[in-house]
């Protein structure tokens, strides 16, 4: 897969946050996996370097993690996350309600 011109977008936004706010390849990697996140660090590294594309669903994952990372993981804003979530990836077994109410 190719990387297209929204996907080097996010790569260059990440990359210049990570920068900005001091954020190391593993703070990230470790929010993203924490999210649910299936890739392992070297392969979110060679993305940020343009080397691989990745899934939409999992670009989404990383920038998340990259705003708990950077404003810590309770903001007011984790509830609309986890239903967008949930949204672009249905499951038999929501994350919200039910078992984990």
């Amino acid at each position: 897969m190719s990387i297209d011109g929204e996907e080097r977008r996010v790569i260059h936004y990440l990359s210049i946050t990570l920068s900005f706010y001091q954020v190391t390849m593993g703070e990230l990697w470790l929010g993203y996996s924490g999210l649910g996140g299936e890739m392992r660090s070297y392969e979110v590294d060679e993305w940020l370097r343009g080397l691989r594309s990745l899934p939409v669903f999992e670009c989404i994952l990383l920038r998340m993690a990259l705003d708990d990372v950077r404003d810590g993981p309770a903001t007011v804003h984790s509830a609309a996350r986890l239903r967008f979530i949930e949204s672009l990836a249905p499951d038999p077994m929501p994350l919200t309600g039910g078992f984990w109410a």
